[in-house]
């Protein structure tokens, strides 16, 4: 029950012993529950500017930036998001960046903003395309587990399907308990 600027304050101030990006995402959340979300999207670009490709970041980063309307918030957001890979079940956060960065891009043409429209479908090109994807595909009984070393030194495995890189093992047949015949197994990464 304390006034909100004093509230905000001490949570600023929390996040100067913040240690790990994670924590200014957490902080980020409450600010954002407090109502506070523009400092909450400030904590988001912090926490990216920490940890390259911190991806639950640049998601709840897209929700605050369609909220407060900031089209420079959408455009890095967007672009955070396009350019990781993420898994199946996390398909919507993809779709979620395409539509906002597509209904952007439409807004800045309808407003005549072509030259920022122009640069930003550049930059979206850009981060859509994968420098390298390693896929493995089988048949039969056999079971391959898919392990990646990215630039990082990270390991992507079935154990740890996402890197700080930015790399993502999509697929793991172990995941699926019965396959028709014939079908076959892969795993990727992205």
């Amino acid at each position: 029950n304390m006034p909100a600027p004093e509230v905000e304050r001490v949570l600023m101030s929390s996040a100067d012993f913040a240690t790990t990006p994670h924590q200014l995402v957490f902080l980020a959340d409450y600010m954002g529950r407090l109502g506070n979300h523009t400092r909450a999207l400030d904590l988001l670009r912090q926490a990216t500017l920490r940890t390259q490709g911190l991806p639950e970041a640049y998601a709840k980063a897209l929700a605050l930036a369609v909220y407060l309307q900031d089209d420079g918030a959408i455009k890095w957001a967007s672009l955070g998001i396009l350019g990781q890979e993420w898994p199946e079940d996390e398909s919507d956060v993809t779709a979620k960046a395409r539509r906002n960065a597509e209904a952007l891009l439409v807004r800045l043409r309808e407003e005549d903003k072509n030259e920022e429209a122009d640069q930003f479908a550049k930059q979206l090109k850009e981060v859509l395309q994968r420098d390298v994807v390693v896929k493995v595909s089988w048949s039969g009984d056999a079971d391959v587990d898919l392990m990646v070393e990215d630039p990082t030194g990270s390991i992507c495995s079935y154990r740890q399907p996402r890197t700080a890189g930015g790399g993502v093992l999509m697929g793991n047949p172990n995941d699926t308990l019965e396959r028709s015949a014939g079908a076959g197994y892969a795993e990727a990464y992205c």
